[in-house]
């Protein structure tokens, strides 16, 4: 099976269905074309609903598996956050994270989300083995027919914080956001 295939198995199929709509050429709708040409990109992408609590997935790329260590198929439907867990972390990375940084940070995250405005944050974040990174995260919000139906995210494994490395990738995320529609 060819990796758009692939990926296109493994995302939130009721909600996928509900946006290309039965009977539809999917080649015609957004957001097949968006999976389809973000699949192979060497940046991790997701796709998550802003019409249901919690912003669950319905679409991650191959690059998304490949930084967090999280299978697609375990993952669709679920919150982002599970890449705050820290269950498998080593004591010496929980030492090194800054909690008062973070909950800034996700306040962050949390308020522009709740006011439909693109953000981007850096999260310390944990692969599915427990490897902490410095996740640069940036999100954008889509509307559909005027209304907040998703919310895409674009997320750089950064070397470390320091404002020259964050504003490099910043100005990557924003060309390529600068890129998509506000709306479809």
């Amino acid at each position: 099976m060819d990796p758009v295939s692939r990926s296109l198995a493994s995302i939130d199929i009721n909600e996928f269905e509900r946006i290309i709509g039965y009977g539809k050429n999917p080649f015609s709708n957004w957001l097949y074309t968006l999976c389809a040409c973000a699949e192979l990109l060497p940046i991790s992408i997701c796709i998550s609903s802003a019409r249901k609590r919690k912003f669950p997935i319905i679409y991650m790329n191959q690059m998304f598996e490949t930084i967090s260590g999280y299978k697609r198929q375990d993952m669709v439907g679920k919150p982002c956050s599970f890449l705050q867990d820290i269950t498998d972390a080593s004591e010496e990375d929980l030492k090194s994270v800054d909690i008062k940084e973070e909950k800034r940070q996700l306040d962050i995250l949390r308020d522009d989300l709740s006011k439909q405005k693109p953000t981007n944050v850096i999260l310390t974040n944990f692969t599915a083995t427990g490897e902490m990174f410095y996740n640069l995260l940036n999100m954008k919000p889509i509307f559909e027919n005027g209304e907040y139906a998703y919310v895409i995210a674009m997320q750089y494994v950064i070397p470390n914080k320091d404002e020259e490395t964050v504003d490099i990738y910043r100005k990557k995320a924003k060309t390529l956001f600068d890129l998509l529609p506000d709306g479809v």
